[in-house]
């Protein structure tokens, strides 16, 4: 388990699908990996409103209980992702995604929608996630379920990349006339305008 602080960690994905693809950091976003493990994966998942605490506090008993069914659903995880970034970072950059990653992705989904009923709501059915509260992937159901509904929405357009060169997290703007650049403007913006401001100073130093 790390020692990150989960309570104080930045989610700028705008769905928790894409924060998800943000756990995996770089130079500008601190450690290369959050999710060390399951349990940082269980903590990470409360910080993001995938689950709550007393579903936590279930799957973390459950994960101390099956150190290596844990393992490999983080393992899972990891790939999950993986194909989930290269997915939503190809069709940000309007280019295919691959049809390996497309494959795993096909085989989250038919897992997810097993276990998808129609539940009475106010008068009506919905589709929800029912039962699995101690299934150490159940936090992958949720994940999947989300990105699945925005890779299928008209909102697809509005998914980019951080314009920051040592910045790759993905986000949906949903400003008004779609100008958004930056994860966040006061990491990644302003460390862009420092260096045109730096620029600007050593062009005129050279005249």
């Amino acid at each position: 388990m790390s020692d990150i602080n989960f309570s104080q960690l930045s989610l700028v994905g705008g769905r928790p699908s894409l924060d998800f693809l943000n756990t995996e950091g770089g130079e500008r976003n601190g450690p290369p990996e959050r999710l060390v493990d399951y349990q940082d994966l269980v903590r990470w998942s409360v910080r993001a409103g995938v689950v709550d605490e007393e579903e936590a506090g279930r799957l973390m008993q459950e994960a101390e209980a099956r150190p290596a069914d844990a393992a490999r659903v983080h393992r899972r995880a990891i790939e999950l992702r993986e194909a989930l970034f290269r997915t939503f970072a190809a069709l940000a950059a309007r280019e295919r995604p691959g049809s390996e990653d497309l494959a795993l992705l096909d085989r989250e989904v038919a897992e997810t929608l097993s276990h998808r009923k129609l539940i009475p709501a106010d008068g009506r059915l919905r589709w929800d996630i029912v039962g699995g509260e101690d299934r150490l992937d159940r936090i992958l159901w949720l994940l999947v379920e989300d990105a699945a509904d925005l890779l299928s929405s008209e909102l697809l357009d509005r998914i980019k990349e951080c314009g920051g060169p040592d910045c790759k997290w993905l986000f949906l703007d949903e400003s008004r006339n779609r100008s958004r650049r930056w994860c966040e403007m006061s990491e990644c913006g302003n460390r862009a305008k420092q260096r045109r401001y730096h620029r600007r100073q050593k062009r005129a130093r050279g005249t």
